[in-house]
């Protein structure tokens, strides 16, 4: 299947309208040490790893 004009277009506006990127900057080396192990044990991806911790964060401190 290749990825012609239309699904990149319509890529894009699904993407405008339904998604909220959100930026993280760590340093490198903190990332690397700190971090990045956790998320390889844990067998998720980045993105899916901080929505999780973020997720999980709202209902510890807020939902209780």
């Amino acid at each position: 299947m290749s990825y012609d004009e239309t699904a990149k277009k319509a890529s894009l506006k699904y993407r405008r309208e339904k998604q909220h990127p959100v930026t993280i900057s760590y340093k490198t080396e903190e990332f690397n040490a700190e971090v990045l192990p956790y998320i390889r044990k844990s067998g998720s991806k980045v993105a899916t790893f901080f929505k999780d911790a973020v997720k999980e964060k709202i209902q510890r401190d807020f939902l209780r």
